[in-house]
Parts: C-alpha cells; structure tokens; sequence
C-alpha cells in the first residue's frame, strides 16, 4: 500500500515537473487575454489602437513570474501604424494569481520606422528637447529599437531604456550642421 502511495505522488511530482517545464521552454498559445489586454489599453490610452496575434504565456522560473508575448501586432498611434516585430509583458505570478496584474516590465522590438511617421506621432508628445530635435532638425531615415519599459507597482514607468540604430538618416542641425546618410 505504501509503494502505491508512494508512486502516484512521484508520478504526480513528474507530471507537474514536466508541465512547469514546458511552460518555461515552449508556453502556451492562447487568444483568451486580447480582450482583457484590449480593455487595459482603451482605459489608459484612447489614441492607441491594438490588434494581437496570439499570445504566448511562459513561465520564468528565476524570477517567479511569467511572461506574454506577441509577434507582429498590428498597432496604431493617432492613425499613424507603428510596425512591431515583437512584445513581451513581464507579470508578477503572485500578483497574477491574485488577478491583481502588475506588469513588472514591456520590451518592444520594432521594425524599421521611417522618421516621417515619428515625426507625426511626435507631435503629440510633450513638448522637449528631442521632440524639438525630431521636427526641426531630422529630415529623412529609419529607426529600429528595442525599448524596455519598467513599472512599479501602480504601473508608472520608473525606468525605461531605449537602444537602437539608424540608416539613411539626414540631418540639418540649426542650419549649420548637415549630415547625411548617417547610420
């Protein structure tokens, strides 16, 4: 009776190492969160517009928490398409569980964008130094970037890094300094 015992919790240990394990390599593909993630944003953002793929969910295991991620989404900026090749969101599992849903993190990996179509959503941004740069002074080119969001625990941004490059790029700084095909 005891070895019985004793092989169905070993047998239920293996069945739950396997699926933890799987979760972590592979994840799981669902459509079940586009709604709940479309809400999140129409809440918050009314200019932003986003249409997903499906969603994959994997577990970290290091960090006790989980992730979501999407491949190409389609999302539009007041009107203006911001071609995405891929998003990860960084979930507290504890947090998760208890259907708080404290997102610890966002990395965008994006396509390359022409400056004609940053330019536009830069006009809607507050008003500053690089906003100033990208109106004035950036007349053609491309950028692809990666952008890691970090949030704390009422979903502010307290940390954010921005990496990147350019290619065919002109420039004409104060009408004294003009670059071109910069990269």
């Amino acid at each position: 009776m005891k070895k019985t015992i004793f092989k169905f919790i070993f047998l239920i240990f293996i069945i739950f190492i396997a699926i933890i394990s799987y979760l972590s390599i592979y994840g799981y593909e669902t459509n079940r969160f586009n709604n709940l993630i479309y809400e999140e944003i129409s809440k918050t953002q009314t200019n932003l517009k986003v249409n997903l793929n499906k969603i994959r969910i994997k577990i970290d295991i290091k960090k006790l928490g989980l992730f979501l991620s999407t491949k190409n989404p389609s999302i539009q900026y007041n009107q203006e398409n911001i071609p995405i090749n891929l998003v990860k969101i960084y979930l507290n599992l504890k947090s998760f569980l208890n259907k708080e849903n404290i997102v610890e993190s966002i990395f965008v990996d994006t396509n390359e964008i022409e400056f004609k179509s940053i330019q536009k959503i830069a006009l809607k941004i507050k008003p500053s130094n690089i906003k100033n740069f990208l109106l004035n002074s950036v007349k053609s080119g491309k950028l692809k970037t990666n952008l890691n969001l970090k949030f704390d625990k009422n979903n502010n941004i307290k940390e954010y890094n921005f990496e990147g490059f350019i290619k065919k790029t002109k420039i004409n700084y104060l009408n004294q300094f003009n670059l071109e095909d910069l990269k």
